[in-house]
């Protein structure tokens, strides 16, 4: 009679589970699903979205890229979207504050999801989380295979995999989500690559295009090295980079706003690399070109007109989004440097104004 009864509970939750509608390949989740499916399902990326808002339809259609690709693959992770405006019971439950708060399950328990919002980007993201925090790599084509969605990686070459270098290198990988990291032991490629020790080597496809870490391998320094090599020296803003420019480890940022159609675009673009590597890991250096309309909005938080450019702003993401001015308007190397390094240590007051914060200026939206 007992398993009569657990088959008959089995067959009930199977089928309320059948009868979950799916739209476009993503799951629609409701008061009565919801934990069904987040108990059903090892891997679920949840979206809790209002139709009324404007990220929420921008990232709609990333969405279903990301569940068709996943789809294709085979993929045993699942994308569901939850309306918190007709679920009510759930959102509250979860403390949705925001619109769209996304959730990754994995096996159940809730992981934060921090990563862009474009198909590539939140593709690469659930990749990390349910597979390897690093590929092994053997040959020189496994590590062109790594740079294919993106221009740049991270390999690590360690003649024992259990070392406690090692061991921290996996580590950094696991909770860095914005580049694809590889691993080899293999001594023909360490040969070729003349890595005699334990090294990291950030790969690129711009700047020095290589640089080595071999000394100190801890976690916090292996993170730190890849935060700040794994950009270019100075990064053209744009809506499909803004969440990783602005939400990034690097807090500290130096824009630079100029028309790219400018005479002087090549000569500052090159002072500015030259001012950006002095400072790599400390400060980000944003390029924030005025020829596009979508860049306005920033240029206005910034108490700023066309007419003003260029000009540079440094702004301080780690203190409420304190801002400050250079004090000569003369964009020279040295100009530049000495504002950078005057901020760094900490001689500079913040440039106030009396406007408020635009809602998603950093999103270029």
């Amino acid at each position: 009679m007992k398993l009569l009864f657990c088959a008959v509970l089995a067959a009930i939750a199977a089928i309320n589970l059948a009868a979950v509608e799916v739209e476009e390949g993503v799951l629609v989740l409701t008061d009565d699903n919801f934990k069904d499916v987040v108990k059903e399902h090892q891997y679920l990326l949840a979206e809790f979205y209002a139709p009324w808002c404007g990220h929420c339809k921008a990232l709609a259609p990333e969405y279903v890229k990301v569940a068709t690709a996943l789809a294709e693959e085979g993929s045993s992770i699942k994308l569901g979207k939850m309306d918190c405006t007709v679920h009510e019971t759930t959102c509250s439950e979860l403390e949705v504050s925001g619109y769209p708060t996304i959730k990754f399950y994995k096996n159940g328990t809730p992981i934060e999801f921090n990563a862009a919002r474009e198909a590539e980007d939140i593709l690469q993201w659930l990749k990390k989380k349910t597979g390897p925090p690093a590929t092994t790599v053997t040959t020189q084509k496994d590590i062109d295979s790594l740079m294919e969605s993106d221009d740049v990686c991270v390999v690590g070459f360690f003649k024992d995999q259990n070392s406690d270098a090692a061991k921290a290198y996996i580590a950094a990988a696991t909770v860095m989500d914005s580049v694809d990291f590889g691993i080899t032991s293999d001594e023909a490629l360490m040969a070729a690559h003349k890595v005699e020790k334990d090294t990291v080597v950030v790969f690129k496809n711009f700047d020095d295009k290589r640089v080595d870490l071999s000394e100190g391998l801890t976690e916090k320094s292996i993170s730190e090295f890849v935060a700040a090599n794994q950009h270019p020296l100075v990064i053209h803003f744009s809506e499909d980079n803004a969440d990783e420019v602005f939400g990034g480890s690097i807090q500290h940022h130096l824009l630079m706003f100029m028309k790219k159609s400018s005479d002087l675009y090549e000569s500052t673009m090159e002072t500015l690399r030259k001012v950006a590597k002095e400072h790599k890991g400390k400060m980000m250096f944003v390029f924030m070109d005025v020829d596009v309309e979508e860049n306005i909005r920033i240029l206005e938080f910034f108490g700023l007109k066309e007419e003003d450019t260029p000009t540079l702003r440094i702004i301080d993401l780690s203190e409420e989004m304190r801002k400050y001015k250079p004090e000569s308007a003369d964009l020279t190397q040295e100009n530049i440097g000495k504002f950078v390094t005057e901020f760094l240590g900490g001689k500079l007051k913040p440039f106030l104004l009396s406007q408020d914060i635009p809602e998603g200026w950093d999103k270029n939206l």
